[in-house]
Parts: structure tokens; C-alpha cells; sequence
């Protein structure tokens, strides 16, 4: 019992430390690792056809039997600075250690890039639709339907259990995607 509190007081710290460290906000940072996303076989190919992408120059991760990760970073459209995102990551389980890593989300196309944005889902792109809560799943359900330029869209599921006030942020989302992104 005592080695299982050391290890939960431990991850804390790591946790702790893990947010309060500063992260790199240089603009080099960011410069560097789209040349490195460029030069890398695997991804070059993206920035061809990708209409944005998410860009996290260093993210820390690390965890003792509880882990966390965390990132800073910039979102571009048209390799235009369009605003800032951070990505965010809590994970229990079997692990030991720490890594720092650059992370690169793309998007496909226009009706993804806007979706997700009128969804307020851009800083939330990278994460499982398992770990949101209920309202940012229902926004990610209905980004998720749009960008597959749906000729019907049925949303009744989407609407349930959603309190009124939620019910009228989904009326005024939708028809901001309406006007966006639907023929």
C-alpha cells in the first residue's frame, strides 16, 4: 500500500510538472517542425493536399502508473497562422517514463477544417471521442456528419439529453454550418 501511495504521489508531481513547465513559444520552434513534417516521408505528402493542419511543436508526456501529456500549439490554414490550440492527454495504466514529441494534425479539407472550428472542436481534434464529455461527443458527432456533406442530416439523437441552453448553442452551431459548409 505504501509503495502504491509513493507511486500516486509521484505521478502527481510528474503531472504537476509536466503543466507547469514552460514550453517553447518561439516561432522557431514552429518554423523547425514544419520543415521537419516536410522533410519526413510520411507526412510531406500532406501539406500538398491538406487545407490546414494543427501543429505542436514540443509535446511532454510522461507518467508513473498515471500519466499526463501536454502541448502548445498553433493552427494554420493555407500555411497562414490562423490561432492557437493545446492538446492535452490523461492516461492511466501500466507506464514508466517520460518522452518529448512534435505532433502534426491535418486536415483534409475546407468542410473539416470549418466543422470542426463552428464545433469549437479544433483544440480537441487529436483526443478519442471516448474521453470527451457529452456535449463536446455531440458536437464531434454532428463535425463529423458534416464533413461527409450529408444530404439529409437527422440529429435527433445529436439533441437529446442536452440542456436547454446546450439545445440552443446546437441550433445556432448548426446554422452556422448550414451557411458554411452545406450545399
Amino acid at each position: 500500500m505504501k509503495s502504491f501511495l509513493t507511486a500516486i504521489a509521484a505521478s502527481t508531481c510528474l503531472i504537476v510538472s509536466l503543466f507547469a513547465a514552460p514550453t517553447a513559444h518561439a516561432d522557431e520552434s514552429y518554423d523547425q517542425a514544419v520543415v521537419n513534417f516536410q522533410k519526413a516521408k510520411e507526412t510531406s505528402k500532406f501539406f500538398d493536399t491538406a487545407y490546414g493542419y494543427a501543429l505542436f511543436p514540443t509535446v511532454g508526456k510522461g507518467g508513473i502508473g498515471i500519466g499526463a501529456a501536454y502541448g502548445k500549439g498553433r493552427v494554420y490554414q493555407g500555411g497562414a497562422y490562423m490561432g492557437d490550440s493545446s492538446l492535452t492527454q490523461l492516461s492511466i495504466g501500466f507506464q514508466l517514463g517520460g518522452q518529448a514529441y512534435s505532433e502534426i494534425i491535418f486536415f483534409k479539407d475546407a468542410k473539416a477544417y470549418e466543422a470542426l472550428k463552428i464545433c469549437n472542436m479544433l483544440p480537441l481534434a487529436n483526443r478519442k471521442a471516448e474521453s470527451l464529455g457529452l456535449l463536446d461527443r455531440k458536437r464531434l458527432e454532428v463535425a463529423r456528419a458534416i464533413a461527409t456533406s450529408p444530404k439529409v442530416l437527422f440529429l435527433d439523437e445529436v439533441g437529446g439529453g442536452l440542456t436547454d441552453k446546450e439545445a440552443e448553442e446546437l441550433v445556432v452551431k448548426l446554422s452556422l454550418i448550414h451557411r458554411c459548409c452545406l450545399p
